[in-house]
């Protein structure tokens, strides 16, 4: 599946259940339904990017080129009613798409995403921000894989503010030993999205 560029994010009602879509975005911000404006240090009426409020949990995210970003519309009704089940599966996804480059990451028990350890301090490689409408799910997850890092320094990610910070991909590849690092090939986009494809399969 060859990922595409959205404006924002799509309805679930725009698609039928069990559909994944993963996608590529223009720059953009974007808050939750409950999400704090304290957590943006700029004035969203001249952001650089567009700044959305949409029909999620969790804080203010980014998103943009080199992130991917899956959003799973699927049908609770016939599996789960249980959206923390359901995070939590998303959150699986995401790890074992990980592993594929060897790169070991974790839950945390208070925030919802997936972290690793990197230089000494737990980072965020994944948000997770989900919805459901009569229990067909919206959203899902951004996973780094090698955007531009820079623009989540005009945020707080997801409300996070203790210095643990974000990373991606490419960036804790690039930590690996250099008679390692030939063995674990940097991710191409189109590679984690068809591993990513594969664990939802």
């Amino acid at each position: 599946m060859t990922a595409s560029k959205l404006d924002k994010p799509p309805l679930a009602s725009e698609y039928p259940p069990d559909t994944v879509l993963l996608v590529e975005h223009d720059p953009v911000y974007t808050l939750g339904r409950r999400s704090s404006i304290s957590n943006i240090s700029f004035d969203p009426s001249h952001a650089r990017c567009p700044v959305h409020r949409v029909e999620r949990g969790g804080e203010v995210t980014f998103h943009g080129p080199g992130q991917l970003v899956c959003y799973p519309v699927v049908s609770l009704e016939i599996s789960k009613k249980d959206l923390r089940w359901y995070l939590s599966l998303i959150e699986e996804v995401v790890i074992r798409t990980l592993m594929r480059w060897d790169l070991v990451a974790e839950r945390s028990p208070t925030d919802p995403g997936v972290w690793l350890d990197s230089e000494g301090s737990k980072k965020k490689i994944a948000a997770v921000g989900i919805a459901a409408s009569r229990w067909v799910t919206m959203h899902g997850f951004a996973l780094n894989v090698d955007p531009d890092l820079g623009w989540f320094d005009d945020i707080v990610p997801c409300g996070i503010s203790d210095g643990r910070g974000v990373t991606s991909m490419r960036r804790e590849l690039e930590q690996v030993p250099r008679h390692v690092r030939s063995q674990v090939a940097s991710p191409l986009m189109a590679e984690v999205e068809t591993e990513v494809a594969e664990q939802f399969s």
